[in-house]
């Protein structure tokens, strides 16, 4: 049997060095060019969307007026967002039914309510 180190590891880090040199000189003899600079001031193009991923918290900012209660609509939907996601990060220490065993009528519910808010955003997203 040959030692991993430094026998693979040097065979290994030879390899690795050839690969970036290759490509290091190839980026260098060939550049690829970046195209025409973008003006962070202009509108954006007709028909963008997002991602599917960010389909619900684009949805949720279309579907929130401007300003609510005074506070921004934006302000508003991300602070939403935020809290919602920090309280799914704490719902297995939150639920303590599912350490003996048993299934939590409460956090049932909740996730069955936010499969359907997540669904109806993207639906609402791609129909409209």
């Amino acid at each position: 049997p040959i030692p991993f180190f430094p026998n693979f590891m040097y065979r290994d880090l030879i390899a690795w060095s050839f690969g970036l040199l290759s490509l290091i000189g190839l980026a260098v003899m060939m550049p690829w060019g970046l195209g025409h600079k973008a003006d962070p001031l202009a509108s954006a193009p007709l028909g963008i969307r997002p991602e599917w991923y960010f389909l619900p918290l684009y949805q949720s900012l279309r579907m929130v007026p401007a300003r609510m209660f005074s506070i921004s609509g934006e302000l508003l939907v991300n602070s939403l967002v935020a809290v919602a996601t920090a309280v799914w990060i704490m719902i297995p220490f939150l639920d303590r039914q599912s350490n003996k065993g048993k299934q939590s009528r409460v956090f049932s519910i909740l996730g069955v309510l936010i499969m359907l808010f997540l669904l109806t955003t993207i639906l609402l997203a791609y129909t409209t």
